[in-house]
C-alpha cells in the first residue's frame, strides 16, 4: 500500500509539472484524447474488457485533471489579481489628476 502511494504521488508530481510547462489546451487533450479514442474503439471489444479499460483509465485521468485544474486555477487567480491591481492603480492616478 505504501508503494502504491509513492507511485501515485510521483505521478501527481509529474502531472503537476507537465501542466505547469504546457498550455491549457494540451492538458485537456491529454485527458480527453485517450477517452475519445477508447470511446471510438469500444464497439470492437466485449463489454467486460471495456469496463476494465475504463476502470484502469479513469483514476489516472482524474488525477491528471485535478493537477491540471490546480495549476491553471492558480494562474487564473494570479492574472485576475494583476488585472485588478492595474485597475486600482489607474483609478488612484485618475483621482490625483483632478
Amino acid at each position: 500500500m505504501y508503494q502504491l502511494g509513492v507511485y501515485l504521488a510521483t505521478y501527481y508530481d509529474w502531472c503537476f509539472a507537465f501542466s505547469a510547462r504546457h498550455r491549457r489546451w494540451v492538458g485537456y487533450a491529454v485527458v480527453f484524447g485517450p477517452f475519445l479514442i477508447f470511446y471510438g474503439l469500444a464497439s470492437f471489444f466485449p463489454g467486460w474488457v471495456n469496463a476494465l479499460i475504463l476502470l484502469a483509465m479513469t483514476p489516472f485521468q482524474g488525477l491528471f485533471l485535478l493537477a491540471h485544474h490546480r495549476v491553471w486555477d492558480k494562474r487564473d487567480q494570479i492574472y485576475t489579481d494583476r488585472l485588478n491591481r492595474g485597475y486600482k492603480t489607474k483609478k488612484l492616478i485618475d483621482r490625483f489628476k483632478k
